[in-house]
């Protein structure tokens, strides 16, 4: 989202006059035809290969890292997201056309002495099929006007979602011609294909046929009801899958919305800076900068503590490799991982961290022979068990092995509480992290971000904090502050609305599958009227009756459940990638998601079975 473009060689400086080891520029290329990534993969990693040789001391072990635009914007993960929402889509239409098959299907079997006397009278077959046809190719068009409307309506309110969240200006999700098109071939194709199985059934039917299977009733007999029984099971077991795949992206969804990121986020509000080069040149004026930032936010009266940072917590930070003293690494080995993090000297207490051993920074740190680190509990755990880490020497590398680092030697000199740093979604345990003072980053970039906890309304967090910026440099530009709720929500957004969108497909199926279980069950209520009569003049009891048609629906029920578990587990497969501390196995949802559809199973099907119970027998035996 730029609204400035300036030639990379006339900023100062230029890339010419950066040391080697400056890595903050993205190189962006459009593959020649017919050239795939993988090629380009290859062909850059040879060209890796020739700089790690010239120059061996900034580019050893470091490749080139290729990727597709659209995935490093938004995901390597994001099209098999879009393709299982897809996926979900299709289900809902499945479940919705097995519904329409299944009501065109006892509409057939009711229409069948109609049938048998337009076939006796001379009207062919494809006359029939052709009727049949235009009304359920016209149900369908009438159904997609509608359904036109409403996704315009889902598509606006998706955008709506991503416009705070980051999402380039170019990116523009709308009803296009190719998509409306996609749409329209869908609705006719549905009116087409579940139309003419039971136009066909319709067609084939014949009085002889009709009379051995329905009797008087007219009913479509027992293939009708194998056709219904068998798209109900369909029903039941698409829709338990888009119900686990919900309540696997909602359960991951509320496992990070209450993830602790261990911090206290109320009345926190954070902006980023891009310090200027030509007034702020080397490390020591922008750690000067910021230091002037934190001394003077600290008298601002509407600000109750503030400070500078590297990153924001949950906002990621500087991968560095663990080196402990006196622990003697195998030569080749990889180093353990963790994160560092540039702050200022009032940051915890911003934060609201207090720190479990050791002292906090002060103004003196940093400077010659007062190189410190403050770590988490996490790295305690992971790399001082049972030892006193206070005073103990570590040493952050850039090189997974730490064979040709010149980094400096840190004194570990406090321990605070876990924070989270990054966004590890499949980790339970937050990350290690090392915190370091400005004043001793000497790769300090020129990217920073300020965090103030506010006295008043963070809404006019705008106004604070650039009134306060005046104070320090008036030419300073800051991005516009959003307070730290705002902040983690943009994190959790995809899981936010992703999560979103597959409940409502899943709703709607819930909703499709219980409708259509109800109209298989009272249609076979109505064909079996005298069937109900007879057994109840013999001496049946209401309960019988009721458990008659119940068995069925719980046999459908069984079945569709048995399916549709085995493909949940599955599509929890594809979609554990994107799962937050939960696996495509996790036993309370399963469960949940199968007791909530024997419950919304048994309640559809019990209404038509006890009406079925007060029909008056002689009525019923009447019945035509």
């Amino acid at each position: 989202n730029a609204n400035i473009w300036l030639p990379t060689g006339s900023l100062p400086p230029a890339i010419t006059g950066q040391p080697r080891q400056a890595r903050g520029y993205f190189a962006v290329a459009r593959l020649s035809e017919g050239v795939t990534v993988e090629q380009a993969r290859a062909e850059l990693k040879t060209i890796g290969n020739t700089l790690a040789g010239q120059y061996p001391e900034t580019n050893k072990d470091l490749w080139p890292h290729v990727d597709p635009f659209v995935e490093r914007i938004l995901g390597p993960q994001v099209s098999l997201l879009f393709w299982s929402l897809l996926g979900a889509v299709g289900f809902v239409l499945l479940i919705a056309c097995s519904n329409v098959a299944n009501l065109l299907l006892a509409k057939a079997a009711g229409r069948s002495g109609e049938m048998s006397v337009r076939v006796a009278v001379g009207a062919s077959r494809w006359q029939i099929v052709r009727q049949l046809l235009v009304e359920s190719i016209l149900l369908a068009f009438v159904a997609g006007v509608l359904g036109l409307l409403l996704s315009i309506a889902g598509i606006r309110w998706f955008s709506a979602e991503a416009q705070n969240v980051g999402i380039p200006y170019w990116m523009v999700f709308t009803m296009d011609w190719r998509t409306f098109a996609f749409f329209l071939a869908v609705c006719l194709a549905t009116g087409v294909i579940f139309g003419l199985a039971p136009a066909l059934h319709a067609a084939t039917t014949n009085v002889h046929e009709m009379l051995k299977e329905g009797g008087r009733t007219g009913s479509g007999g027992i293939r009708a009801r194998r056709w219904a029984a068998g798209l109900i099971v369909v029903q039941l077991a698409l829709t338990l899958v888009l119900l686990a795949g919900a309540g696997l992206m909602l359960r991951s969804f509320f496992t990070m919305y209450q993830m602790d990121i261990g911090i206290d986020p109320s009345r926190l509000v954070t902006t980023n800076m891009i310090i200027p080069a030509t007034k702020y040149a080397g490390w020591e004026d922008r750690t000067r900068f910021l230091q002037r930032i934190d001394d003077h936010f600290a008298t601002i009266s509407t600000i109750e503590a503030a400070s500078t940072a590297s990153a924001i917590p949950f906002g990621g930070g500087a991968v560095r490799r663990l080196e402990v003293d006196g622990r003697a690494a195998t030569p080749g080995e990889r180093l353990p991982e963790v994160t560092m993090l540039s702050v200022g000297t009032r940051y915890f207490d911003v934060i609201g961290v207090r720190l479990h051993r050791g002292r906090a920074f002060t103004n003196e740190d940093g400077g010659p022979g007062r190189l410190i680190a403050i770590v988490n509990q996490r790295l305690v755990d992971q790399h001082f068990k049972g030892e006193d880490p206070i005073g103990r020497v570590i040493r952050l590398s850039q090189d997974v092995t730490g064979s040709s680092e010149k980094a400096e030697w840190l004194t570990v000199v406090g321990v605070v509480p876990n924070v989270r740093q990054r966004n590890n979604n499949q980790e339970r345990e937050p990350d290690p992290v090392a915190y370091i003072p400005h004043r001793q980053n000497t790769q300090m970039a020129r990217a920073a971000t300020v965090l103030a906890r506010t006295r008043s309304d963070p809404a006019q967090a705008t106004k604070i904090l650039r009134e306060a910026m005046m104070g320090v440099d008036p030419d300073q530009a800051l991005a516009t502050p959003r307070t730290m709720d705002a902040a983690l929500a943009q994190q959790r957004w995809v899981q936010r609305v992703f999560s979103t969108m597959f409940s409502a497909f899943a709703a709607i199926a819930l909703v499709l599958a219980a409708v259509g279980l109800y109209a298989v069950t009272a249609y076979t209520v109505t064909q079996q009227t005298r069937d109900i009569g007879m057994r109840m003049i013999l001496g049946a009891r209401p309960g019988q009756v009721v458990w008659l048609f119940l068995r069925r629906s719980m046999v459908q029920l069984a079945i569709g459940l048995t399916i549709g578990v085995a493909a949940a587990l599955g599509v929890g497969r594809v979609l554990e990638s994107f799962l937050v501390q939960t696996s495509a196995r996790d036993p309370v949802t399963m469960i949940s998601i199968v007791v909530l559809l024997t419950v919304v199973a048994f309640a559809a099907a019990i209404g038509p079975a006890r009406r079925a119970t007060r029909l008056d027998p002689l009525h019923a035996l009447r019945h035509e």
